[in-house]
């Protein structure tokens, strides 16, 4: 099943037309009636981008289809002459929403991390009557923050990556990842399950914590 679901993501990203590697933890790696939430600490890497047409990106994610590629996704990016991810070198934030109500949607904040900063990205839904498919997408508890709207609307799985595109030269060393978090009855507990999935040369340590064992915690390395 895992196998199946991250061909699924690999086949949603051909469109791109750029070569893409993966790591990091899902929390299921398949779809499953998921918790209404993903929540993670993400240290800022400031990364050499080595050619034109690379970037990569740190982020959380809620699946809410592997077969239909849908998703929502928080975090930040590096970007170098790539036009999906826009045209930048800095850190940036950024926020995407793909579902039946937009085929794709990615949005740059104009504003991003300091290198070497800690950030906490949250995606939970939004509990609300009057907006049944709303989701909330917040960065250090609402500094910056933003709601999407989103059929479906049920979690599917969720996910804690990097997404290094267009070159295994691009280095990702001292890449961590703590307090991984899930939403269940409105309040936030940590993970309770991972699996850990990489490409070469790409590489991912989980961490050894109380109260989630490797579950809530990992770090990330090579390329190059």
């Amino acid at each position: 099943m895992l196998a199946l679901a991250i061909s699924a993501i690999l086949t949603i990203m051909e469109a791109y037309a750029q070569s893409r590697w993966y790591a990091g933890y899902y929390y299921a790696g398949y779809e499953i009636y998921a918790p209404w939430g993903v929540s993670g600490r993400i240290i800022t890497i400031d990364t050499s981008l080595p050619s034109s047409g690379t970037a990569v990106a740190w982020h959380v994610t809620v699946v809410l289809s592997y077969r239909d590629g849908y998703w929502i996704q928080l975090g930040y990016e590096e970007s170098y002459n790539y036009p999906f991810f826009h045209y930048h070198s800095n850190p940036l934030y950024y926020w995407e929403c793909v579902s039946k109500l937009g085929k794709y949607y990615h949005q740059n904040l104009q504003t991003g991390p300091a290198p070497g900063s800690w950030h906490i990205y949250q995606i939970y839904y939004a509990h609300s009557s009057q907006y049944p498919k709303r989701w909330v997408l917040s960065i250090d508890f609402g500094s910056y923050q933003r709601t999407c709207d989103v059929e479906p609307y049920e979690p599917k799985d969720l996910q804690a990556l990097v997404e290094v595109v267009g070159s295994s030269r691009i280095i990702i060393d001292g890449g961590h990842f703590k307090d991984l978090s899930r939403y269940i009855g409105r309040r936030w507990s940590l993970w309770d399950r991972h699996v850990a999935y990489w490409d070469p040369p790409y590489q991912v340590k989980p961490i050894l914590r109380n109260g989630c064992r490797y579950s809530c915690e990992f770090m990330v390395s090579g390329g190059g």
